[in-house]
This record gives C-alpha cells, sequence and structure tokens, in this order.
C-alpha cells in the first residue's frame, strides 16, 4: 500500500473522530414547583449519567431536607457539576447539605465570569458543603455562605487525604466558622471574603488539622474562635500567605494565627499581603497559644504584618507579638509568677520591601505607635521618631546573601 494511500486513511480516521458523538453537558432546572426537578432528584440522575459536565440552576428558592452526595463511579473521568442560582437561595435544614466525594468528582458554586447570585443559608449540624475522600469544590464571584452557627464544624468541611476547596470569589459570612480543613485536606483561597466568623470553639475564620492553607487574595476580617485564632492550625499544618489581607484575633489564651488553647503555632509563612494578628489572653499574635511555643515562621517580600501578643491574666504572662504565648513559674496551687511569652524572631532574611510592625498588649495598633519595627532591606532608612514621641525600636534587615 503505497504512501497516499496511508495517508488518505489516516485523514478519514480523523474526520470520523472528529464526528463521533461526544457526552455533552446536561442541565437540570431545579424548583420546588411540579414544572421543575427536584434538588435530590437531580444529583441522582448526574450520579447515573454519563454526563462529565452537568448543570444544576435554580428556578426558585429551595429548601434541603437531607444531604444529598455528588460522586463519580468512573475513576479515569472528571465529573463537574455547577450550581447556578440565578438570584435564588437555598436554605439548608438541620441534618441537610451538599457533599461531592470521591476524586474525579468537582462541585463549582457558581462559575468563573456567571454574576447571578446564589445564597446558601440555614441550620444544620453538618457543613452547607462537605468536600470528601479526595474531591474538589470551588467557589466563585456572587456565592454567598452565611449564618451558619453549629458549634465543633464548619460552614465548608473537607475531609478525606487530598480533598481540596478553591475559593475563587463569593462571601462566608456570620458562620461558627468559615472552613474546617481535616488531615491531608487544602484549602486554597484566591479571592473572596470571609467575614464575621465567630466559633465557641477553636478557630472561628478558619479551623486547620493536619491541613494545608494557601491565600494568594481575598479578605479575612473579624474572625475569632473562643479558644483558638482566627485562622487556628494544628497538629503540624501548614499556613502559607502569599497575597491579600488577613484580619486575625485570638480567643481566650489562642494565638491570631497559630495556635489555641495550649496549642503550639508553627509552619506559618507568610511571603506578601497584609496581616494583621493579635493574640487572646496570654496569645501570641502570631505563634502560640497558652504555654506553648511559636516556631518555623517566615515573614519574606512584601508582607506588611502588624502584630501584638494578648496580655496577661492573674495566672499567665502576655503572649510575644511572633513567638510564644505566655506562661508562669511555680506549680498550682502555690503563688506562680506570670512569664511573657518570649519573641521567636521569624526568619526574615528574604524580607525586601515589607516590615513586621510590633505593638504592646492592650494597644490600639490603628492609633498607638508600634514598640519596634522590623524592615525589609528594600525599605528606606527611618526617621527618627523625636525627642517627644515613644521611643521605637528599629531594625533593618539586610539583604540576604
Amino acid at each position: 500500500m503505497n504512501r497516499k494511500i496511508w495517508k488518505a486513511l489516516g485523514i478519514a480516521v480523523c474526520m470520523l473522530a472528529l464526528a463521533a458523538p461526544r457526552a455533552m453537558a446536561k442541565t437540570y432546572e431545579v424548583g420546588e414547583d411540579a414544572l421543575f426537578i427536584k434538588f435530590g432528584d437531580a444529583v441522582d440522575e448526574i450520579n447515573k449519567s454519563g454526563d462529565t459536565e452537568n448543570e444544576i440552576v435554580l428556578m426558585q428558592d429551595i429548601t434541603l431536607g437531607g444531604n444529598y452526595i455528588l460522586t463519580n463511579s468512573k475513576k479515569t473521568t472528571i465529573k463537574t457539576t455547577t450550581i447556578k442560582g440565578e438570584g435564588h437561595t437555598i436554605t439548608v435544614n438541620p441534618g441537610a447539605g451538599i457533599t461531592v466525594a470521591k476524586k474525579g468528582t468537582v462541585l463549582n458554586l457558581g462559575a468563573n465570569g456567571y454574576d447571578g447570585t446564589l445564597t446558601i443559608d440555614g441550620k444544620t449540624s453538618g457543613g452547607f458543603v462537605s468536600v470528601l475522600e479526595g474531591a474538589t469544590a470551588n467557589m466563585y464571584e456572587h456565592v454567598t455562605l452565611q449564618n451558619w452557627q453549629f458549634v465543633g464544624n464548619a460552614c465548608v468541611v473537607i475531609m478525606g487525604s487530598d480533598s481540596v476547596f478553591n475559593m475563587h470569589g463569593g462571601v462566608i459570612e456570620k458562620c461558627s466558622r468559615a472552613v474546617m480543613a481535616d488531615s491531608g485536606t487544602t484549602f486554597h483561597m484566591l479571592g473572596g471574603k470571609i467575614l464575621n466568623c465567630v466559633s465557641g470553639n477553636d478557630g472561628g475564620g478558619i479551623f486547620l488539622y493536619k491541613a494545608t492553607f494557601i491565600m494568594d487574595g481575598g479578605i479575612i476580617s473579624g474572625c475569632e474562635g473562643l479558644l483558638g485564632g482566627g485562622l487556628y492550625a494544628k497538629n503540624s499544618s501548614k499556613i502559607t500567605i502569599t497575597g491579600g489581607t488577613v484580619t486575625a484575633t485570638g480567643g481566650s489564651s489562642g494565638a491570631g494565627i497559630g495556635g489555641g488553647r495550649e496549642g503550639k503555632g508553627e509552619n506559618i509563612t507568610i511571603t506578601g499581603g497584609e496581616v494583621t494578628a493579635a493574640g487572646g489572653t496570654n496569645g501570641a499574635g502570631i505563634g502560640g497559644g497558652l504555654r506553648k511555643n511559636g516556631e518555623k515562621i517566615t515573614v519574606s517580600g512584601d508582607a506588611t504584618l502588624k502584630v501584638q501578643g494578648g496580655p496577661a491574666d492573674e495566672g499567665d504572662g502576655a503572649g510575644a507579638g511572633i513567638g510564644n504565648g505566655g506562661s508562669h513559674n511555680g506549680d498550682y496551687p502555690e503563688p506562680c509568677i506570670p512569664v511573657n511569652g518570649a519573641e521567636t524572631e521569624p526568619d526574615t532574611s528574604n524580607l525586601t520591601t515589607g516590615k513586621i510592625e510590633y505593638y504592646a498588649p492592650g494597644a490600639d495598633m490603628t492609633k498607638d505607635k508600634p514598640t519596634s519595627t522590623t524592615l525589609g532591606s528594600g525599605q528606606p532608612e527611618p526617621v527618627s521618631p523625636g525627642e517627644t514621641a515613644a521611643p521605637v525600636e528599629y531594625r533593618m534587615q539586610t539583604s540576604a546573601s
């Protein structure tokens, strides 16, 4: 068979391949009325179908009375489901929620470039959204998760090794916790806002247990926990902040960012963004909670920090700005002497145009002067504060060798 015939056969095979039918995205119009499919029925159809791209479009406000699980039986195929709100609200009743499970299963709340709003509200003991067993969930602009209040859980729960929640935009607000990430999981925040999440337990904004948090953008503000910080990391969890804005406050005996009550704060890397962290009573701004150390903390690049240790109480000392939580000498019930937490110099060898401002416990970080400032190697020489101002210790960071 000559070369021309082989070429003709090759072209024919390619044309047949292009003409072959492909699995098309399927759209499910969901509502409460009989005219529309119910949310649970749509989930069942998606799980049974071979469609790799699916859309659930809300035609009305709906209420969830059960836990609906999106999954994927084919390990070699990625199955994606996108929920588009069209201006409607999903109310989650107790015990209900939306779960995405198993590798290759993807849930999108909203979509990139889509401007229809979606609101998820309600009361449930679990999360509004749970990401399990290696699945992935993405949240986009114009999506709001709000008013979830239940001690011990979160609006978004990530569990199971390699499970990932990517927050590209939207708002999570007024929740006991915004996000809880368990062992081997990742929460990646690229945009959006986490606002006013206050927990009666550990970690108001974010709770990490042997998990990873990466923040490349967005805002975290007004978040705190009763026993831990606004950004609480436990058991060798890792925190990396490269951009965005964070304001985190520790609860009773917890660090603003790091360990909770009697919890160590470690593996914290900040290379950019603006971070304000204040410890709760006895807690460090960034680092350890009550009687625990802060270590393996790196601040570099153009990161700008304001840090403040929490105040002392009658038993234990004040927390460090960056470093250890307060502690005491002696054993109860004998009289104890409070000991302030030691400042642990973070690794600032690659701090360039950024800076770290340290504030005394109880100071107003919006009005008062810092007690000391570490300036990056690219910062201009500081101007003397003058004789009438409170003395400020300036420390210039030399360039890394």
